[in-house]
């Protein structure tokens, strides 16, 4: 895979100088919960979205993000910062499109760009190396409008079907009614980000 570095000078504080990119393997894998659990637990107010509200335990597992890597034409793409794993978002092809699932960034650092910029490059790795020109992702569109919002900024848009939860998702016990999970779509121009 390509690695694309870049600077990026955040508001707010400490300047992150340096952000790259990388395809995951299976010794990411506690690294990869980690960060997706850190960034939907919220428990503490952390972070500007969070699942902390609709379900008990935990979002993942090591087991289950092993089983994700292990899918053919399935990547987690990593974001680091000074090396360390700051945000990740898993890819994979389904038919021929590509769809993007657990994009999660450490609550502290949310809202500073980097989950945009994983999308930006999970978007390119699906458009330009996978030659797919439909990204998919799935929202829980009931419970989580700032959600779809964000993804409705980024071009995204709704397409009223029902998805099904999966995997460990589905059993975990919901404290909200009527949770419903929606498709959401993008066409990839060459300049989608």
């Amino acid at each position: 895979m390509n690695t694309d570095l870049f600077s990026a000078v955040w508001r707010g504080g400490k300047n992150y100088s340096t952000l790259s990119f990388r395809t995951a393997d299976y010794r990411d894998a506690a690294r990869i919960a980690a960060v997706v659990n850190t960034a939907n637990a919220g428990a503490d107010g952390a972070g500007w979205t969070n699942e902390y509200r609709l379900f008990e335990g935990e979002r993942t597992d090591v087991n289950e993000i092993l089983e994700m890597l292990s899918v053919p034409s399935a990547v987690f793409l990593l974001c680091l910062e000074g090396g360390q794993v700051v945000g990740s978002v898993y890819v994979k092809t389904i038919g021929r499109a590509g769809y993007m699932g657990l994009l999660a960034v450490l609550p502290e650092l949310q809202a500073r760009g980097i989950g945009k910029k994983l999308i930006a490059e999970a978007e390119r790795m699906v458009r330009d190396e996978w030659r797919c020109s439909t990204m998919l992702l799935s929202v829980i569109v009931s419970h989580r409008p700032e959600l779809t919002a964000y993804y409705q900024r980024r071009g995204y848009v709704r397409t009223g079907r029902g998805k099904p939860f999966e995997r460990k998702q589905t059993a975990r016990e919901s404290m909200a009614a009527g949770l419903r999970l929606e498709w959401m779509g993008k066409l990839l121009t060459a300049n989608c980000a």
